[in-house]
């Protein structure tokens, strides 16, 4: 991981993660190459780190990455007192 440079983030990620990522970056750069424009390149990258940098904390990867139970969650329900 050393050899990532200015992508150390993406350390963060699992093997099926980074091929997920290479193939969404993959099929962005042939739209954003079709239509003349960087927007979507620069859009996929920033959901990604986003990602990255939630999975660097313990807790929110556990959350993330971990086995969903219905039984671990209450309704918070409304803010108005309903």
């Amino acid at each position: 991981m050393a050899t990532l440079g200015s992508l150390a983030w993406l350390r963060a990620f699992d093997r099926d993660d980074m091929r997920a990522f290479a193939e969404e970056l993959q099929e962005t750069l042939i739209i954003a190459m079709a239509d003349n424009d960087a927007a979507p390149i620069r859009e996929v990258v920033r959901a990604w780190r986003v990602t990255a940098s939630q999975l660097e904390d313990p807790v929110r990867r556990a959350v993330l990455t971990g086995r969903f139970d219905p039984l671990s969650y209450v309704d918070a329900g409304s803010s108005r007192g309903e």
